[in-house]
């Protein structure tokens, strides 16, 4: 069975004694009550509030870490034809910006361009990230 909300906040307070209970709290909220998520997150060097604030504006949109890819990215909480939507956040991209391949198949990852945008306005893409 899931565990509640309180005490998987409990839990991370327990790994992350440095981090606050609304911190941890919040956590949760952003990453859909993903508890390795929410872990990296508050062991992390980001703001917890600050992304927060970024998907305040981004109804739906949901912040987790890729294991296998090692990264973060934002989850907009659709499916296509592909599975599950991953929007990756690149090292570079300010917090809410995301990046997407512009979906020619037929290259190789290394070669598709890649197409930036803001959570709060997905369908505005540039050619690189730009601060909010």
């Amino acid at each position: 069975a899931p565990r509640r909300p309180r005490a998987m906040a409990e839990a991370l307070l327990d790994a992350v004694p440095a981090a606050t209970r609304a911190d941890a709290e919040l956590a949760l909220e952003i990453t859909a009550n993903d508890h390795r998520s929410a872990l990296k997150l508050l062991e992390g060097r980001e703001s917890v509030r600050a992304i927060a604030a970024a998907l305040e504006d981004a109804p739906g949109w949901t912040y987790h870490w890729s294991r296998k890819q090692e990264r973060w990215y934002y989850h907009n909480g659709r499916k296509d034809a592909d599975g599950e939507r991953q929007f990756w956040r690149g090292a570079h991209c300010p917090i809410g910006w995301a990046w997407k391949t512009d979906g020619r198949r037929e290259l190789s990852d290394r070669k598709r361009k890649k197409i930036y945008f803001h959570i709060a306005h997905p369908a505005k893409t540039y050619s690189k990230p730009l601060p909010p």
